[in-house]
């Protein structure tokens, strides 16, 4: 050795050997591997995922420890490889990071080792495990994959057939359904894997009804004021628009209101809407047909049946929320409620030669209300309700073709007879018809559980782009429409 003062400042590198016996060097070797192991497994942690090789077995056998080892297939080892690099690569994308496993065999050894569920389960203390096997079913390739989260004991196992074509796709489907399922357990993840459905708010919107409930109500505001200055007998246009006005205010004040202090939804909003249309017009229908005069008066009744129908409406949903099925049901029963009413009214005539106001008022009467009560009873779909329409109307023209015979006279005027059987035949095809919507459809009553991710919709307007090749300064003219779901 040189003296001190005369060593380089580069540092050498020293080198000694030990010989030792065979058996303390195989203890040495298992120490080494193990202090070799301790780092990864200290720096592993929860958002680490470990991708284990693809291993290559048999299907001779269901269970996954006991597959037979396949012989040496280039085409399957280099689908095996594709795999673990496709499994790799969609680590990122479930918001995990990548980590490389220790090297413990040689590279022909390399996917002929099954992991066995012990290994798996010890190998997740503090990481995410995944391991696959891709098993050879005669003509057919199944890929298998076992998921372990951090820290649990639990083994998830989603298996699925394959070819060439679709692997890419299989595989980082299969791996994050079993990540998003390992998840559920924990409310936060759970949350963030839940997927949304476009154009649907993840959490309903309180009162999002409140639209439809302000035309409504407006309208109702509107026509109010009118009437009210149509029933003091005056005409005066300095009082006629601006007690209008005043009523349209009103009304859609009073449904802003509403829409704060209680969660009116979309069925609750047009349930209201059923109350206030129908029996106004059944009020307004029964003094035109009972000839009440002065003829202004008529307007009061109309008013009546609008607060009777508003009050019963706002009693039922504020019990309980209105469905779509139930909200349908109250149109429905109205809108049938009025076509029966006439047709019943000129089967007593036996003319059709009048309007039968009388008949009408009284069936939009009953049949809103009949429907209301019925409402709050039946849980049913929008589907069902609107299929039973359907069945009812062509019900309706069946009954009307069936007994057109009846309307043809030997002489001038029609025989009472001859025009009421054919009214008779009109309602009762209605009725049958409807009895046969209902009972085709016994099946699809269980969909009236599902009354808050259906109608979902609003209009739009504006300008459309200019064709392609024209100045960008023109536009295609303006466009309007509807866009949502039903």
């Amino acid at each position: 050795m040189p003296p001190a003062s005369k060593r380089p400042s580069t540092p050498r590198i020293l080198a000694a050997r030990v010989y030792v016996p065979q058996a303390t060097t195989r203890w040495l070797s298992v120490v080494a591997t193990c202090i070799a192991l301790w780092p990864s497994e200290a720096k592993a942690g929860d958002s680490d995922m470990l991708i284990l090789p693809t291993v290559l077995a048999s299907g001779s056998d269901c269970d996954s420890q006991r597959k037979d080892v396949l012989p040496v297939d280039l085409s399957l080892q280099r689908l095996a490889k594709h795999i673990d690099a496709l499994l790799s690569d969609s680590v990122q994308d479930l918001d995990l990071s990548l980590e490389i496993a220790p090297i413990t065999h040689t590279l022909e050894d390399e996917g002929k080792s099954p992991v066995s569920d012990e290994s798996l389960v010890s190998l997740a203390a503090s990481r995410w495990v995944v391991s696959s096997n891709l098993i050879h079913r005669g003509s057919k390739l199944e890929l298998r994959l076992m998921a372990v989260a951090p820290g649990s004991r639990v083994i998830a196992t989603r298996s699925q057939l394959i070819d060439a074509s679709n692997v890419d796709v299989r595989a980082v489907v299969m791996l994050g359904e079993l990540v998003q399922s390992l998840r559920k357990g924990s409310p936060e993840s759970s949350r963030q894997l839940t997927p949304i459905t476009s154009g649907q708010p993840a959490k309903p919107a309180r009162s999002e009804g409140r639209a439809v409930l302000a035309v409504s109500t407006a309208v109702l505001g509107g026509l109010t004021g009118y009437w009210l200055q149509k029933a003091s007998g005056s005409d005066d246009p300095r009082v006629t628009y601006p007690l209008a006005a005043l009523g349209t205010i009103i009304g859609l004040g009073a449904s802003m209101l509403a829409a704060d202090e209680w969660d009116v939804t979309l069925d609750d909003a047009w349930t209201l809407t059923a109350g206030i249309a129908w029996p106004t017009a059944s009020g307004f229908l029964i003094a035109r047909g009972q000839n009440v005069q002065p003829t202004t008066d008529r307007y009061v009744y109309g008013l009546l049946g609008a607060g009777s129908g508003l009050t019963l409406a706002s009693v039922s949903i504020s019990m309980h929320h209105a469905t779509p099925g139930s909200a349908v049901m109250v149109h429905s029963g109205g809108a049938f409620g009025t076509f029966l009413g006439a047709l019943t009214e000129w089967t007593w005539r036996g003319s059709t030669e009048l309007p039968p106001n009388t008949g009408m008022g009284v069936g939009a009467g009953i049949g809103v209300l009949a429907a209301g009560i019925a409402a709050t009873q039946i849980e049913t779909s929008s589907t069902r309700v609107l299929f039973i329409d359907l069945a009812a109307s062509l019900g309706a023209l069946s009954g009307a073709a069936i007994a057109s015979s009846l309307l043809v006279a030997d002489t001038g005027t029609l025989p009472l007879n001859q025009n009421r059987s054919w009214l008779v035949a009109v309602g009762s095809g209605t009725i049958v018809g409807g009895g046969v919507g209902w009972l085709l459809t016994r099946n699809i009553s269980s969909h009236a559980a599902e009354p808050r991710q259906s109608m979902s919709y609003f209009p739009y307007v504006g300008l459309s782009p200019a064709p392609s090749g024209q100045s960008p300064s023109r536009s295609g003219g303006w466009v309007a429409g509807l866009s949502g779901t039903w």
